[in-house]
Order: C-alpha cells, then structure tokens, then sequence
C-alpha cells in the first residue's frame, strides 16, 4: 500500500458508505485504514485488533488500547450495516437496531466478569514492560445513518436511548463517524495516526493482519 492520503480516505469511506449493504464491505474497508476507528488516538503497538474474541462467547469487530495517564482504556467497537434501519414505520427502535445496543451490554457484562483472562491476554500489547495493568473498556456501537432521525419523536428517542447508557457506551450513526474525522478532511495531519495497523489474535498471539 502506498502513502495514505487521510482525506482521500475519508471520502472514499463516505462514498461507501452511500452505496454498501453490506457490513462485510464496511469491516474490510476498515481492516484497510484502520485510523478511522481511533479518532486520533495512538493504540498501544500501533494495533487495531479485528474480530477479537472474548472468550468463547464473543467476537468484537474492532479493538484497540489506549494506555494514558488517566487509565488504561480498551475501546471495544460494534459496527453494523450503514443501512440498517433503526426504526420502525411507528418510530419504534427496530428488533435488529436493540440486539446491537444489547451486544455491547453484553460485552460490558462479560469485561465485568473475566477481567483477569483480558489483562493476560492484553499485556503482550503494553509498550514500555508494564508488569500489570487494568484495562477500562470503552464500548461503542456503529450504527445507521443521521438521516433517519428523520422526525422530533425518533430524534428524542435516540438520545434518550443514549444517555441511558452508562458513560462507557456510546452510540454512534456512521455519519457521527465521519464527523469526529473532520480532522482528517481539512488537513490536520497531525491529529491522524495513518501508522495504525490491523492485528488479529491467533494462537494466543497478536500479529499482523
């Protein structure tokens, strides 16, 4: 791959994002250029980990750790189609929309529960021989577009759904995505890690996609 042009990148992620169905497309174009996912952050190892398991009992698409004076952050990312409707024709939130909200809870839950098997399987990403660390997960579901909070009740309804949440969730519509790059787009190269690399975790290791 040669230099990676962050703008270029950008606007080919939002033509994309018009045209896909497909969460597929979306997850491969995002295993390419995977600073898109860290607004600006620099992961630990440079990596962005894809479909990290936890455990037996789940897949997340996206990880990366951000190890900062303030704490060690493991930001977990579920992403979605770009088209899937979130609503009802009653402004309702759709089936699919709340298995995707209660994946992320689920994560929380099972973070919760095993945090000893993710500090082990972690450590090996910790720059600078840290002996032992505890990693905050940070979870956030990439869903939908803007324009479907087409109306006052489906807007109030998606932000109370959101606050709801506790603050180490978040919810997100691709084009919020594309907003907290806009960075990227007016030229600040500076705030763009396009260094980040994407890792899978095979055989109790991390290694380059």
């Amino acid at each position: 791959m040669g230099k990676i042009n962050p703008k270029i990148t950008l606007d080919d992620f939002s033509i994309l994002l018009n045209k896909s169905k497909k969460e597929t497309e979306i997850q491969s174009f995002l295993e390419k250029f995977p600073f898109l996912l860290t607004s600006g952050y620099y992961p630990e190892s440079g990596a962005v980990i894809s479909q990290l398991p936890l455990g037996a009992d789940f897949r997340v698409d996206f990880a990366y750790l951000v190890v900062l004076n303030g704490g060690d952050f493991l930001h977990l990312v579920e992403i979605e189609r770009p088209d899937l409707e979130m609503f009802t024709s009653k402004d309702e939130f759709s089936q699919e929309f709340n298995h995707a909200v209660q994946q992320i809870h689920d994560w929380a839950q099972w973070c919760s529960e095993n945090r000893e098997y993710l500090i082990n399987v972690l450590q090996q990403l910790i720059n600078g021989g840290r002996s032992r660390f505890r990693p905050y997960p940070r979870l956030t579901l990439i869903a939908g577009r803007r324009k479907q909070l087409s109306n006052d009740r489906r807007k109030r309804r998606y932000t109370a759904k959101s606050n709801a949440l506790s603050r180490d969730m978040n919810l997100s519509t691709y084009d919020d995505l594309i907003d907290s790059l806009g960075f990227a787009r007016y030229g600040d190269i500076s705030r763009v890690n396009v260094n980040v690399k994407t890792h899978i975790y095979s055989s109790q290791g991390f290694k380059p996609k």
